[in-house]
């Protein structure tokens, strides 16, 4: 039996809840609460945009539930994905943590740079670049087209 989610105010916007799922909810046009949509940003991570005083400001998820459930980020850290998912924002998978300790996560995952050892299309890296994929990039650009 799974326990009930549980919520709490996202810090400076009323109006709004996060839960410890990763959820975020307004009251703002429905008094039971209205799921907001989340959005992948630039860099991968979940974000949502939340109004206050007539205003738009973007988010992102991960540092919602955070603040909302373990104060605010001590100065200097960061957010961690402890399992290496980013859009994994449950509160279990998330904790405030240095730079350092961020990259040793991704390396242990496999998501840093440094630990990848295959390109997207799952040919071996070379010493910077995947030398299959390159290769071919190369002869398709020296290719004559008909017209």
């Amino acid at each position: 039996m799974s326990r009930p989610e549980v919520w709490k105010p996202v810090v400076g916007f009323p109006g709004y809840e996060v839960s410890d799922r990763g959820r975020v909810r307004s009251f703002k046009r429905d008094p039971e609460g209205e799921l907001l949509k989340l959005h992948p940003g630039g860099r991968g991570y979940l974000q949502l945009v939340l109004r206050r005083d007539g205003r738009s400001h973007s988010r992102l998820v991960h540092r919602v539930v955070l603040e909302a459930f373990a104060g605010p980020c001590p100065p200097g850290q960061e957010t961690r994905h402890l399992n290496g998912d980013r859009f994994d924002n449950r509160r279990a998978n998330l904790a405030w943590g240095t730079p350092a300790e961020n990259r040793a996560d991704a390396i242990r995952h496999g998501t840093s740079p440094a630990a990848r050892t295959r390109c997207p299309q799952g040919h071996p890296d070379g010493e910077r670049k995947c030398r299959t994929c390159q290769r071919d990039r190369e002869r398709s650009r020296h290719r004559l087209v008909d017209v």
